[in-house]
Formats: C-alpha cells, sequence, structure tokens
C-alpha cells in the first residue's frame, strides 16, 4: 500500500550501503530477488509506479535516470558480454534522461546515446519486435547533430536512417520511410552502400500501392544501377521465349540437381541486389497482370543464378522458374525445381527468401503431391516471413493458406476465425494487397456461415463486392477482379444458380487465367458443371463437347 511504502522510504537512508536500503524493501515485500545475485524487481507495478511517483519530477528526474543509465552502461562496456536486457535498460534509462546530457559531459556523449539506441533496436530487430525497434531506431536519429549528420558522424548516420528506413516499411510507415530512403540515396558515398536500400525503396513502393512506379523505378535500377543492361525496356511473349531459348534452356538441361545445389556463392553484392529486385518485382508484376514482364524478371533472377552463383534468393529464383516451366505445360520440370527451392532452402539454412518461396505452393507441388500437404509449409512461410520482416510476403503466403485450406474440403468454422485474426494483422500493417485477397475470401466462408440476403454476392461484413470491383479498376489491378470473379462462380455453383455462373464465367475469361495455378483445377470443374447446364438447358451440343473436352484435359491430368 502506499502507507506502507512511505513507511519504508522514511525508514531508508540512502547515503547507506545500497544493499540496507534492498534489504528493508525486500523484507516490506515491496521487491524480491530475482534469482541472481544482485538483480532485484518490484513485486507489483503499481507498486513500481508508487516508488516513481515520489521522485520529483523535471529536471530531478531526468538526472536520475540519466545517472542510472550511465551506471548500467559502464557495466556493460566492463563485460565481455552484454546481456540484451542490460542493453534495453541503459537504453531506455538514457531516452528519459537525454535532455541533461551536454556537450561538456565527460561520463557520456548523445552520440553514445544514438549507438545505444541502434544497438537496442538490433536486438528488438532480431526478436521480430519491429513497432519498439522503429521507436529506438527515431529516438536515435533525434540525436544526431542537425545539419552535420553526414559529415561528422557518416557510419552511425548511414546505419540508423538506413535501418530506420527498412523497419518503417516492414510496420507499414511507407511515406516515412520513402523519406529517409530519399536522404541515404542522396548522402551514400558508395554504390555497395545503396544497394540495400534499392530493395526497401521497391517494398515502399509496393507497400503503398503505387505497382506501377515500382515497377518503373525497379527496371530504371536494374538497367542503370545494377548492370543488367540486356533487360528489355519493354517485354514480350517473343523476347521471353528467345531469352530462355538463347540463355538459359540448354544450360540448365545440361545440369542435374547436384550440379544447381553446388554452384559456388555469388559474392557481387551487384548480382545480389539485382537478384532480389528481380524476384520482388516478378510477383508484382504478375498481380497487375503484366505477365511478359513477370515473365521476363523470372527468367532473368534464373539467368544470374546459374551463371553466377547460389545465394539466399536462390529457393526464390527455382521457385520463380519452377511457376514459369508450369505455365508452359513442362509440369516435370516445374515439379523438380519446386522441390530445387525446398532443397536449396533447406541447404543454405537461412531464413531469407523462405516466405517468397510461397509461390511453389500455389503453381507447382499441386501437380505431384496432395494439396493439403501445402498447408504447413505455407504456414511455415508465414511465420518465417514475420521473423525476418518480409510482412508482404508473409501475408501472401497466409492469403494462399487460406486458398489451399479451403480447397481441401475441411470445415469453414475455424478458417474463418482465423481469418479475422489474420485480417486484423494485414491491416495493422498496411498491407493493402494481400487484405484485398482475404477480406474476398473471408467474405466466401461468410455467405456459408452467416445468414445472407444474396449469398452470391461478396459484399457483407468482409468486404462489398462494388467498391472493390471499382478500386480494382482504377488502380489497375485485374487480377483482383479475376479473383473475384472466380469466388463469385462457385457461390453461383453451389448456391444453383448456374445461369448466373455462366454469365460471370464469359466476364472473368475476358481477363484470362493462370494456366497452372491449383484453383485452374476448381474454375474447370464449375465449368464442366455450367457447360452440362447449358446443354441440358438449351439441348446445344457445342456446350456438351465444351464439357467433355473439359473431363478429358482433368483425366490426362
Amino acid at each position: 500500500s502506499a502507507n506502507t511504502l512511505d513507511h519504508v522510504l522514511t525508514k531508508m537512508d540512502f547515503k547507506k550501503n545500497s544493499r540496507d536500503t534492498l534489504r528493508i524493501a525486500k523484507k516490506a515485500q515491496l521487491i524480491t530477488s530475482a534469482g541472481k545475485e544482485g538483480l532485484y524487481y518490484f513485486v507489483h507495478d503499481r507498486i513500481h509506479k508508487g516508488a516513481y511517483s515520489l521522485t520529483p519530477e523535471g529536471i530531478e528526474r531526468e538526472m536520475l535516470h540519466k545517472k542510472i543509465g550511465i551506471i548500467i552502461w559502464k557495466q556493460m562496456q566492463s563485460k565481455p558480454f552484454k546481456q540484451e536486457s542490460d542493453v534495453f535498460m541503459a537504453c531506455y534509462q538514457l531516452n528519459q534522461g537525454v535532455s541533461q546530457i551536454h556537450d561538456d559531459d565527460k561520463d557520456i556523449t548523445k552520440i553514445d546515446v544514438a549507438k545505444i539506441n541502434l544497438q537496442a533496436a538490433e536486438v528488438a530487430i532480431s526478436k521480430s519486435s519491429y513497432f519498439p525497434a522503429k521507436e529506438l531506431l527515431t529516438s536515435g536519429v533525434k540525436l544526431l547533430p542537425s545539419g552535420i549528420c553526414w559529415r561528422d558522424e557518416y557510419e552511425l548516420t548511414l546505419k540508423l536512417i538506413e535501418r530506420l528506413a527498412q523497419v518503417e516499411c516492414i510496420v507499414g510507415d511507407f511515406e516515412s520511410s520513402r523519406k529517409h530512403i530519399e536522404n541515404v540515396l542522396a548522402n551514400a558515398k558508395t554504390e555497395d552502400e545503396k544497394f540495400p536500400l534499392y530493395q526497401t525503396l521497391s517494398d515502399c513502393l509496393a507497400g503503398m500501392g503505387d505497382t506501377k512506379q515500382q515497377l518503373e523505378v525497379g527496371k530504371r535500377i536494374l538497367c542503370t544501377k545494377l548492370g543488367l543492361k540486356n533487360f528489355p525496356k519493354r517485354a514480350s511473349l517473343a523476347k521471353c521465349m528467345f531469352f530462355w531459348a538463347t540463355k538459359i534452356r540448354s544450360k540448365v538441361q545440361k545440369m542435374t540437381d547436384e550440379d544447381l545445389m553446388n554452384l559456388p556463392r555469388i559474392k557481387d553484392k551487384q548480382k545480389l541486389t539485382a537478384l532480389s529486385l528481380l524476384c520482388a518485382l516478378a510477383m508484382s508484376a504478375y498481380f497487375v497482370n503484366d505477365t511478359y514482364l513477370s515473365l521476363s524478371l523470372r527468367l532473368h533472377s534464373l539467368y544470374i543464378t546459374v551463371n553466377h552463383g547460389i545465394s539466399d534468393h536462390a529457393g526464390e529464383a527455382f521457385a520463380m522458374y519452377s511457376t514459369f516451366l508450369a505455365e508452359v505445360g513442362d509440369i516435370d520440370g516445374a515439379y523438380r525445381f519446386a522441390v530445387l527451392s525446398e532443397k536449396i532452402q533447406a541447404k543454405l539454412d537461412n531464413p531469407i527468401g523462405v516466405a517468397r518461396s510461397f509461390t511453389i505452393h500455389a503453381f507447382a507441388m499441386h501437380w505431384r503431391r496432395p494439396i493439403h500437404d501445402s498447408i504447413e509449409p505455407l504456414l511455415k512461410c508465414y511465420r518465417i516471413g514475420l521473423e525476418v520482416g518480409d510482412i508482404e510476403y508473409a501475408m501472401h503466403s497466409i492469403s494462399q493458406y487460406f486458398q489451399v485450406y479451403m480447397h481441401c474440403g475441411y470445415k469453414l468454422g475455424p478458417i474463418e476465425r482465423d481469418m479475422r485474426s489474420y485480417v486484423k494483422e494485414m491491416a495493422a500493417y498496411k498491407q493493402q494487397g494481400p487484405l484485398e485477397f482475404c477480406s474476398v475470401l473471408l467474405q466466401f466462408v461468410l455467405n456459408f456461415t452467416v445468414n445472407s440476403s444474396n449469398p452470391m454476392v461478396l459484399s457483407g461484413e468482409a468486404t462489398n463486392e462494388e467498391e472493390i470491383n471499382r478500386l480494382a479498376g482504377e488502380n489497375n489491378k485485374p487480377f483482383l477482379i479475376k479473383f473475384v470473379l472466380l469466388y463469385k462462380i462457385q457461390l453461383c455453383v453451389y448456391f444453383s444458380d448456374l445461369d448466373q455462373a455462366y454469365e460471370i464465367l464469359l466476364d472473368r475469361y475476358k481477363f484470362g487465367f493462370i494456366k497452372s495455378a491449383f484453383t485452374r483445377h476448381t474454375l474447370y470443374t464449375m465449368e464442366g458443371i455450367i457447360y452440362m447446364h447449358k446443354h441440358r438447358k438449351t439441348g446445344k451440343t457445342k456446350y456438351k463437347h465444351k464439357a467433355v473436352k473439359i473431363i478429358k484435359m482433368m483425366q490426362n491430368w
């Protein structure tokens, strides 16, 4: 109680040995030992707050924070191995007392505190605590000398602002991230120092929903900064197939799996950055239906890998090539590179790129394995993506997980609960792209589990069909329109409005479809049912022929 605390404090003589002070507090059951010598903690937050409130506010309290922070910081300097808790404690105390650190201080400087903030932020990032890391890095940047930081504290300034831009992109603060990226690109002395920010810039533009600019900026960086002079200004099917036939196919055909697995490591930073950017842009081009650009980017990612060696993005490059082979009908080749993608990631034992390889579970694995076998790998992609800060692809992975789950014949109740949770997480991270797809999927499920006045319309608690189609049209997202139409067709079939399903089917084919995606099987199943209905209703044999053709094609699969 407050009375007990006051009683104990009046008995404490802070000029005596601190052990006596702690003994009195412990006897009054205000603190308890943490099990390590000299380490104590308050038995309740209210006692902690009560003790803290007795410290006078203003300069006196800030000076106390400063003194405690300096003591912990100096102890850290003398330890061969620094405890993570020490770093955070020192950082917290010094940030609270930083206004009392002046230029003539002999014990510590504001630059020292900025370095401690960076150190604490790196620990937070390693634990996937991105929001606290952002606060620490922001505090560190504010401590840099205004106007002269790039001149007087170049390395610290570079590292602080670079990491802040990356973390801001992860947590969805895209506008601020872009400003910090531009700051680094304008002041970094070498291209090597700019390379990490090119990928962050691409991710930032993607997060802002400006895919068109992302692709334009990305292509310009690839050609002018990263040495891909042979990258086409305008991609076409002819150019892509010529590049594949002359630069990739024969070389890859001659290489065994062992050859590919044992390629040397890429050491060229320029090539590493180019490979990372190629893979990121390929997915964005895919989502805006720029088929040939996406194809060109995927082929170039494999070209770099087989000619220059493997990297942490090798699994991603193999996955991209796997999707290409599936699209051209080489199912054996697609499955081979999907398996290679998994194997190379296991060999490298590095989480970078794992989430970005989720595509093998959308386009390749289902041709040779039961589709439910992809559920756990997709959840793994999601978890690892979060751990390494690859939030966009973590969310794409979980979106793909939802689709796979819904095609496995499982109950919808559990997935509905999961969807609600993940949709909130996507909104928190401002991942608009995955959020749009998952909102459609959630509404699809709700149309079965919740009473709806018209279950064949994807409008309700999770999304609004008209609004999402309008935004997709305005923002050049034909893939999203196709996605909505696919699930509307299923609703119409399940709820026995096959005439409406036929009209929607005609609309969907205006936008094309992905030949290798596992949802193709669903679409063809629905299409066969619709054509048989039209045949029975009209008696026209052309519909029967189409249905029979689909059956034979699926039998060949």
